[in-house]
């Protein structure tokens, strides 16, 4: 599975690059007004991110996930060479889909073993404190957003 999903996000991405970023991506903007006030809006910050870091944000953008969705096509706008984009791409996407792939074959692992040895309750308890855990983090951890803080948008 983590081969085939390698192979998925890299081409999905490089179709991305290609047809969006470096083909048709500013008449496709254009096309569509609401699309364009909000690219106009974004794509200086991104292209900025994208010449500052080149490659890393390529690389690292695949773990973040607006960046997933959006790096491809914003390195296309932005003028990456491809050669550079297909590297660090596939670098991220190895990493990625390596990454997700172990950490569900594991979680599931250890989850099949705790309702194996403890039952059913005990491994509901598990995903259900995975998922407050979860919910804490996004809400209160090191990855939310601070009122008092302005937030760079």
């Amino acid at each position: 599975m983590v081969p085939v999903a390698a192979a998925a996000a890299i081409v999905g991405d490089n179709l991305g690059f290609w047809l969006i970023g470096r083909r048709g991506g500013q008449a496709l903007v254009a096309r569509h007004p609401w699309v364009e006030r909000r690219i106009q809006k974004v794509l200086p910050q991104t292209e900025r991110l994208i010449t500052r870091y080149g490659g890393r944000a390529v690389f690292f953008g695949r773990f973040v996930s607006v960046l997933r969705e959006t790096i491809a096509w914003v390195a296309g706008l932005a003028g990456m060479s491809w050669p550079r984009f297909l590297l660090w791409n596939a670098l991220g996407g190895i990493c990625w889909s390596a990454g997700v792939g172990l950490l569900a074959y594991f979680g599931g692992k250890a989850l099949a073993d705790a309702v194996t040895r403890d039952g059913l309750y005990a491994g509901a308890s598990v995903a259900a404190l995975a998922v407050l855990l979860g919910v804490w983090i996004r809400l209160a951890g090191p990855f939310a957003q601070r009122s008092g803080r302005p937030s760079g948008r």
